[in-house]
């Protein structure tokens, strides 16, 4: 795991999944040199129009969108606070978000390596020291929470002078962070909240790597009570209302991921039928009770679950969280064949 500053134009970063754009409130293209507007320019016209059919996003907020004709996978568009003397409290806390909800959304897509620019230093007028303290501090809380997440973290920013700040912030936050990949120490057991899905799956279990992607988006929608109380009330005429974080899960399209992956064999109801067991029946059980139930059968309710959503994938989200049966049932899963 790396963490670094440099300079660098971030439209032009090699191997790197996600790249963070410092947009605003309508997700325009932003000023002349500014980071948003070289952004826009890098991706092509088709970043324009899936941001203006995306409509807003909020301070604070995260949205992704593909990269088109830049060499990463995603662009992550975030929009940061103004800072004023008077309310750097607030400001700071809405700086850290930015951060947080970004990582976020790489984690959701599996994107493994990102890249920032200083956000908030520009027509935000953020210190630059303050901006870092906030940036870095940010980065190392997010990545004690999700330990394994990431491979690298680097600021890729406009000046020497700019890098040498937030290399410094680095250096004293967190130890450690421009050690060697190689020269990396592994410890012998992962810790017990890594569920990194490189160290936890071998890369032919396709059906236990589905289950930790599913697991890590429930993960996520623990933690935000936001988005699970609306994913309570959400319905698939409401798309254009959507918290920002739903749009990132349903984006994710994990039913479809499903059928890529082989989970629909076409026999799960065989496999029921042939053990007695009822699927409502399985609603009912307990978090203990579903772990001692054999994988296969637990397989196959999964298996109906994506069948049933076949025509509505946000169905699936919206009563997996409202029932807590596809929780328990992906958890259980998991469990067992991690």
């Amino acid at each position: 795991m790396r963490v670094d500053a440099i300079k660098h134009d971030i439209t032009k970063l090699e191997n790197c999944a996600a790249v963070v754009n410092s947009t605003n409130y309508f997700l325009s293209d932003g000023a002349p040199k500014s980071v948003n507007h070289a952004i826009h320019v890098a991706a092509g016209p088709r970043l324009h129009e899936v941001c203006r059919r995306l409509g807003t996003c909020n301070t604070g907020e995260a949205i992704t969108t593909d990269a088109f004709d830049m060499k990463a996978d995603y662009i992550i568009h975030t929009v940061t606070p103004s800072w004023r003397a008077d309310k750097s409290a607030k400001a700071n806390k809405l700086l850290s978000n930015c951060y947080k909800n970004c990582l976020k959304a790489a984690l959701i897509r599996e994107a493994r390596t990102i890249a920032f620019p200083s956000l908030g230093t520009g027509h935000c007028h953020f210190p630059p020291e303050m901006a870092a303290e906030t940036a870095v501090t940010a980065v190392k809380e997010f990545l004690d929470e999700n330990p394994g997440s990431f491979d690298a973290i680097t600021w890729s920013l406009s000046s020497k002078e700019m890098a040498d700040i937030y290399r410094a912030v680095i250096e004293r936050v967190i130890p450690n962070a421009f050690v060697p990949e190689e020269a990396e120490q592994v410890p012998d057991e992962p810790a017990a909240e890594d569920v990194s899905i490189e160290k936890a799956v071998s890369p032919d279990d396709k059906i236990v790597k589905f289950c930790l992607k599913y697991y890590l988006v429930l993960k996520l929608i623990d933690k935000d009570q936001i988005l699970k109380d609306w994913c309570r009330e959400y319905n698939a005429q409401a798309m254009s209302q959507s918290h920002s974080a739903l749009k990132d899960i349903l984006q994710f399209r994990m039913p479809s991921d499903a059928y890529r992956a082989g989970i629909m064999t076409g026999k799960a109801q065989e496999i029921l039928d042939e053990e007695g067991i009822v699927f409502d029946n399985l609603k009912t059980l307990s978090n203990d009770d579903m772990s001692k139930i054999d994988p296969a059968i637990l397989k196959a309710a999964l298996e109906l679950e994506f069948k049933a959503d076949e025509k509505d994938e946000g169905v699936l989200i919206r009563e997996g969280v409202a029932s807590g049966f596809v929780v328990k049932l992906v958890r259980a899963l998991y469990n067992m064949l991690r």
